[in-house]
């Protein structure tokens, strides 16, 4: 659901293969926020038993991050090739700083490496 409404959103009033390109975009940035949403929500998600797409795997750490690093790879390729014409700046700077910073922290975290 967060990336189809990512979508919808990147490509509202765009149209032809722009709208196609900013649907692909906004559903690779909603993909790597879901991922990294349910990678920070893992340990919670397994000890109430609510559903959590990495909930068979063996290697959390890796899973996810192979699983976020694909959009952000999808993601970082066609921001160059996106016609934004508002807001650049900070799309930008999620892709290229904020999901890699947040996939990080994560990792630390079950790394044991935070204080949080």
């Amino acid at each position: 659901p967060t990336a189809k409404m990512l979508s919808y959103l990147f490509a509202y009033g765009e149209c032809g293969e722009q709208k196609e390109k900013a649907e692909a975009f906004g559903y690779h940035l909603g993909r790597a926020v879901y991922f990294l949403d349910a990678f920070d929500d893992y340990a919670d998600d397994i000890k109430e038993n609510s559903f959590n797409p990495f909930k068979n795997t063996e290697d959390i750490v890796n899973d996810a991050t192979m699983s976020v690093n694909l959009s952000v790879g999808v993601l970082s390729k066609e921001l160059t090739t996106q016609k934004f014409t508002n807001f650049y700046p900070i799309i930008e700077n999620i892709i290229l700083d904020g999901l890699n910073f947040q996939l990080q922290r994560i990792t630390k975290k079950y790394r044991g490496e935070n204080c949080e």
